[in-house]
């Protein structure tokens, strides 16, 4: 497998799967501190301050539920921009098959995983 297809389809996957994670993530945690805000806000003496305190610690597992369908829509994404350029197109004029392309996209995913 040549490895400069290999970077530059991981490079894509990687690059929208983090585009998607950081607005999918960011959406998820403003719709948790608003639906938690009033009991957050009611308790401390500087409500902002606790504000900011629980959306940090509530980040870690808000990524981690969201890394998954981020990975995916990354994927989707990657190829959306190879088709959309031609260039898988020309992937596949090459010799290059649909197997071939999947093991390429794996070192990404085993970064993201």
């Amino acid at each position: 497998m040549s490895s400069l297809l290999v970077r530059y389809i991981s490079r894509l996957f990687l690059t929208r799967f983090a585009i998607v994670l950081v607005g999918i993530t960011a959406l998820a945690e403003l719709l948790e501190l608003f639906a938690s805000a009033d009991d957050i806000m009611k308790q401390e003496a500087h409500p902002l301050g606790a504000l900011a305190h629980y959306g940090l610690l509530r980040l870690p597992e808000i990524i981690t539920v969201m890394a998954a369908p981020s990975a995916g829509l990354g994927a989707l994404l990657a190829f959306g921009v190879l088709v959309r350029h031609r260039e898988l197109v020309s992937l596949k004029a090459a010799g290059v098959s649909q197997l071939r392309l999947v093991l390429a996209l794996l070192p990404a995913a085993f970064v993201v995983m």
